[in-house]
Order: structure tokens, then C-alpha cells, then sequence
């Protein structure tokens, strides 16, 4: 079976997530030295774990992530000191460290920057349509296949509102998958070299849905 850990990373740092038995999570942490620790988790139900393997044709019992092949994944985006592993099968946590963050995929993309202004070091987190196919552009043709399945509007470019694509999902895979995927939080908690933290709570389907980018910030 295909480990979609290329679609997980996609999913955590655009919000193409589904929601989990816990909430999404991003953490972003600006370090004195001008690195980043960086650090996600994400997972799926177990209802949506199960629309997702028949979906793929994959057996019950095969684990929808890899934590290797995830280890592999962001560290050829350009972290180091790299881990993952798997509270449950359908749940995957990583972390890992960007040593200089403008020659990483994440800046490429236009997902993550750091810059400096007025005398600080600002931290900048984006999600939008371009930041997402920027992303979706580096997935091979597998992972993208299978993004391809969520016909996801800020990435096709259609103009869709968060109810209809909900009502399009539900009409796909069914009211519990939908559910699931649109009306999901993903939380984002930015912090600064000196500690000081910014927290922020944003639905999954307004991310999915939206025309222009979102940026979190923290100096």
C-alpha cells in the first residue's frame, strides 16, 4: 500500500486535514539562533480512516501513515533532528528543526518565512491557494491522485462556499466524512524567541474554501 505521508504534510501545514480523534495541530517556535522547531499532529476518526482505505483500496488493517517514510519526507524539506511516530494507528505526530527556514520547502512554498523588522525577527505562517498547490506541485503522482479525489475548491480553483463543498462530500463519501472534513478545527500556536506565544483556532472548511491567503503572525 501507498503511505500518503506526502499528503499528511501537505495536510498539516496547508489545513487539508481531516479532523481527528484530536484536534489538528501546527506549532510553530522561533529560536534565538534564527532556527525553527516545528511540530504538527493530525489523524483521522476511525469512521474516516475507513472511508479512506476503501477509498484507496487499502486493506483495514494497514496503517494509513508511516512514521519513516514521514521522518524521510521533512527532512528532505530541509529540517534536521527529525521524528514521528504513531500514538494510534490512525494518529501521527512529528517535530523537527529548520536550521535556516529560506532554504527549506516551506519557504519555497511560501508556508513558512522569517524576516527581520524593526530590529525583530517576525515569523510568518500562510495558507492559501497558492501556498497549497505550491505544496500540492511537489507531491508525486500518486499523492496528488488522491488529493485529486477531494476535489478541494482552493486547489482546483473553483468558487465554492464552505455548505456546498460539505454537500458535495456528503454526496461522495457520505454526511459522517463531510462532517468530519469541513467542520474540523486546526489550531496553530506561533512563538517567538522570547517566549511569547499567539494562539489560533481556524475551520478546516473555511481553509478548504477560501479565495485568498490566511497569515498568522508572531514577533
Amino acid at each position: 500500500m501507498k503511505k500518503f505521508s506526502a499528503f499528511s504534510i501537505l495536510a498539516i501545514f496547508a489545513g487539508i486535514t481531516l479532523l481527528a480523534s484530536c484536534t489538528p495541530e501546527i506549532k510553530v517556535k522561533a529560536n534565538k539562533d534564527n532556527s525553527m522547531d516545528i511540530s504538527f499532529k493530525t489523524g483521522f476518526s476511525e469512521a474516516t480512516s475507513k472511508s479512506i482505505k476503501k477509498l484507496v483500496g487499502a486493506n483495514e488493517s494497514d496503517p494509513l501513515f508511516s512514521p519513516a517514510d514521514m521522518v524521510q519526507l521533512i527532512t528532505e524539506a530541509g529540517a534536521v533532528n527529525v521524528s514521528a511516530k504513531m500514538p494510534t494507528e490512525n494518529d501521527v505526530q512529528a517535530n523537527g528543526t529548520l536550521k535556516d527556514v529560506k532554504n527549506t520547502a516551506f519557504n519555497a512554498t511560501g508556508i513558512l518565512r522569517q524576516e527581520a523588522k524593526n530590529g525583530k525577527t517576525v515569523t510568518t505562517l500562510s495558507i492559501g491557494p497558492d501556498e497549497i498547490r505550491s505544496f500540492y506541485s511537489l507531491l508525486d503522482a500518486n499523492t496528488q491522485a488522491y488529493v485529486d479525489t477531494m476535489m478541494i475548491p482552493c486547489l482546483i480553483g473553483e468558487d465554492m462556499s464552505k455548505t456546498d463543498y460539505k454537500l458535495l462530500l456528503s454526496m461522495m463519501y457520505g454526511p459522517t466524512f463531510a462532517e468530519e472534513l469541513v467542520e474540523g478545527n486546526l489550531n496553530i500556536t506561533l512563538e517567538s524567541a522570547d517566549g511569547k506565544k499567539q494562539r489560533f483556532t481556524e475551520k478546516l472548511g473555511d481553509l478548504l474554501t477560501m479565495n485568498t491567503p490566511k497569515t498568522w503572525t508572531i514577533e
